[in-house]
């Protein structure tokens, strides 16, 4: 049973018993999401009760334990930045599922959702020749900030009954894998007024470093490291609260990106082989590489601390316990 509850500061939550969650755990398991999960901060959280809450570090929390609590405020938007193939897309869709299933609504996007179109991205690799970072879709300036901002700003304003947009998206499977924005015609449509947007991407949050960093990593991320420089505005902003999923190795991508193609080619839809995957993949790495450690150490930009969560894992996508 559900019930609404309200707190000492006058906030509405909302109690989901645990029996609610049986579909949702094994979602999770995917990834291995079920055994953790934490707040998300002042503003709008997911908190897990423990019956016993001294057997859990503070900031953690139990998913098979009593209940969930949500404190739901007025379209709250949460990015969600963490590496391809570590679950981040199912962590969203669970949560997706649970706001659902409370009666809150709610949207989700990713970046992916705004990678220029193929023919777009066939100019851009035009105008970059000899450049693999720019080729095919992925890193900064692979992306139509304007569809971004046009998106990001209309849902902030779903606020009222009736309103309603479509979400642009992004088909991968198309031209072989290499990908193409999805025909309008098959957006999902959202309807107001929404509680929450969950925005999710391999490289949300990061921010430009100095050029000799990314001439270290890759002379040919310089162009990548000045396209970053609008990013901010056209995605960061939005967000007010993070959850940033760490990693210590970013080559464990290149697996997870395989597993994933493979389901995709199991499903019936085309996808990359083993060996365009380990391409696509390396076209990735020097960004984890230049721009991972100042995300894991700063935050992104605009972030508050009371309002960003990160869990690190390992390669088998196992949250690891702070010591």
């Amino acid at each position: 049973m559900m019930m609404m509850m309200m707190n000492s500061k006058k906030e509405m939550y909302l109690e989901i018993p645990m029996g609610t969650f049986d579909n949702l755990t094994g979602i999770l398991d995917t990834h291995g999401y079920a055994r953790y999960l934490t707040g998300i901060g002042p503003g709008m959280g997911l908190r897990i009760a423990s019956p016993n809450p001294g057997s859990l570090p503070s900031f953690m929390c139990h998913f098979k334990f009593a209940y969930a609590t949500f404190s739901i405020f007025l379209i709250m938007q949460i990015g969600f930045s963490a590496p391809q193939g570590c679950g981040k897309t199912t962590l969203v869709f669970a949560l997706d599922y649970l706001f659902k299933t409370s009666g809150r609504k709610s949207a989700t996007i990713s970046i992916d959702d705004f990678y220029l179109t193929y023919d777009d991205q066939a100019k851009l690799r035009e105008n970059n020749p000899g450049n693999a970072l720019l080729e095919f879709r992925g890193n900064a300036g692979s992306h139509d900030l304007s569809l971004s901002v046009e998106t990001l700003q209309a849902l902030g304003k779903l606020t009222k009954e009736g309103m309603k947009m479509k979400l642009p998206r992004y088909d991968k499977s198309a031209y072989n894998g290499r990908g193409d924005r999805a025909d309008p015609s098959v957006w999902p449509e959202v309807e107001g007024p929404l509680t929450v947007v969950l925005f999710e991407g391999w490289m949300l949050g990061f921010k430009p470093v100095p050029s000799e960093v990314v001439k270290t990593v890759d002379p040919q991320l310089e162009i990548v490291n000045k396209n970053l420089e609008a990013y901010y505005d056209a995605w960061d902003q939005f967000v007010k609260s993070w959850i940033v999923i760490k990693i210590e190795d970013p080559s464990c991508v290149y697996q997870w990106r395989l597993q994933a193609e493979i389901q995709m080619r199991e499903a019936g839809n085309p996808g990359m082989t083993d060996e365009e995957v380990l391409d696509f993949v390396s076209r990735y790495l020097p960004a984890y590489k230049a721009y991972l450690p100042t995300l894991y150490t700063e935050g992104p930009k605009g972030s508050v601390s009371e309002r960003t969560l990160v869990v690190e894992i390992d390669e088998g996508r196992n949250p690891i316990l702070a010591g």
